[in-house]
């Protein structure tokens, strides 16, 4: 929620270049981007990104939206924390979903 890039900018650039490739029936998420809105119309479960050693309940075929709200939340106008990608939260969370580690 705290990347305004993704979550305010980009669907108002969509919206005025009239791109309608989502298609989506609700008008709320009908622009939005994954890095704020989560994978949509997929029956995706949801998950906090939690701290390094985390075990996600990634399974095959299923999509899990990781909410990093409490992680990724650093940085002010125009982007806000659309750059804020250097957590070990997120190193583990991607090492966990590719299988690299324990827990994943």
């Amino acid at each position: 929620m705290h990347d305004l890039a993704v979550g305010k900018l980009y669907p108002l650039a969509s919206m005025s270049s009239r791109d309608d490739a989502a298609g989506l029936e609700d008008q709320l998420f009908r622009w939005g981007g994954m890095g704020h809105d989560g994978a949509q119309a997929v029956d995706a479960a949801v998950a906090a990104l939690g701290p390094v050693g985390t075990a996600y309940a990634f399974q095959r075929g299923r999509f899990l939206n990781l909410d990093g709200d409490a992680v990724i939340n650093r940085g002010g106008p125009p982007s806000g924390a659309h750059s804020d990608i250097f957590h070990p939260e997120l190193v583990w969370a991607g090492l966990a979903v590719a299988g690299l580690v324990e827990g994943g």
